[in-house]
């Protein structure tokens, strides 16, 4: 196939790797295989770790052998979880992008082609895209994205908010990114602080800091909900009470934010100290990720303010100083109205 959208990788089709982990999935793998097979732009590589799978995920992946792919069967020792098995699929890539990939997932055929036109433009580091809902007989249930068409829409270095990171299976980066890998140890996961950092929150922090993230606006994958989802995707309305639980959590979500920061800091920190070719990129990281530290900081000193004229006068100086209108690492719409809230009736947490 011709690839003249390839400039930003040398001009030829890129090599593409799949990073693939499974654990029991042996109820919608095959399926999920046989849509790589499928692919417009042939996989380099396809490699799948298996996390001890015991149901017939194994059986499926010797049937691999036959395949027409490059399929790289990895068999985990003993469990790593979800977080780590990804991690050890990635380091075992060795193709020019990397694209993730869950094991009970449709992908459209020309999914691998457009994301690899989208990484491949000059200066991104990584691409996502929307996504159809389906249910386990794979019939759309709801969407995942407006879909609206737009083709590929660039997002500069630190211009989108650290907490609203894409979903692994949507994500395909440079596999430069992958020289990082060894300071993910020290790295703590947003949503379980107890955990180091999820695949793809990671891949998204440091292409976040080191260059573009391109977003292509189209559904490519038919992400399949059922009930042994790793993380599933919540596809009903939410009522009152579900904004309740949400409001009433305030203060531990924000020192929730506030710790991961620092974690980031601190590792970019770390990746300064050596120096390197991104040096730049990585200073501009560090300024902006102490700036969005010290604006969390403020919001939880509003937080903890008793009285809401009290809380209001803060929350109108943040407002009127530009504390809202951040262009590096803004905070969602979302987590402004939940400062107004706080700020009107409080919160007990903080």
């Amino acid at each position: 196939m011709s690839c003249a959208w390839a400039s930003g990788v040398g001009g030829q089709c890129p090599r593409v790797s799949i990073a693939m982990t499974t654990y029991n999935g042996a109820r919608f793998l095959r399926e999920q295989i046989a849509t790589l097979e499928a692919q417009t732009l042939r996989p380099y590589q396809v490699v799948i770790a298996d996390d001890g799978s015991t149901d017939g995920t194994l059986a499926i992946l010797e049937e691999t052998a036959t395949s027409p792919l490059n399929i790289v069967v990895l068999r985990n020792e003993r469990r790593l979880g979800y977080r780590q098995n990804f991690m050890e699929a990635m380091a075992h890539c060795t193709g020019d992008l990397v694209q993730f990939c869950d094991q009970d997932d449709l992908w459209e055929s020309t999914k691998l082609e457009e994301m690899a036109a989208a990484v491949s433009v000059p200066g991104v580091m990584m691409a996502f895209h929307d996504a159809t809902l389906v249910g386990v007989d794979g019939q759309p249930i709801g969407a995942l994205g407006e879909g609206a068409g737009r083709g590929i829409v660039l997002h500069d270095p630190l211009s989108l908010d650290i907490w609203n990171s894409s979903l692994g299976f949507s994500i395909m980066f440079r596999r430069e990114l992958l020289d990082y890998s060894r300071f993910w140890a020290g790295s703590i996961d947003k949503l379980k602080p107890t955990e180091r950092a999820s695949h793809d929150d990671w891949v998204f922090f440091l292409a976040l800091v080191l260059g573009k993230i391109a977003h292509v606006d189209k559904p490519l994958v038919r992400y399949r909900i059922h009930e042994t989802n790793t993380m599933g995707w919540r596809h009903t309305r939410r009522t009152l009470s579900d904004f309740l639980v949400v409001y009433r959590d305030s203060g531990q979500k924000l020192n929730q934010r506030i710790n991961v920061v620092r974690n980031r800091i601190g590792i970019l920190e770390e990746i300064a100290a050596e120096g390197g070719k991104k040096a730049g990129a990585v200073e501009a990281g560090l300024a902006a990720f102490r700036a969005h530290l010290a604006l969390n900081e403020r919001r939880l000193d509003m937080y903890r303010r008793r009285g809401a004229p009290a809380r209001g006068v803060e929350l109108t100086r943040m407002v009127f100083g530009g504390a809202y209108s951040a262009k590096q690492l803004p905070l969602s719409r979302s987590e402004i109205m939940r400062d107004f809230a706080v700020a009107a009736f409080g919160v007990k947490d903080a």
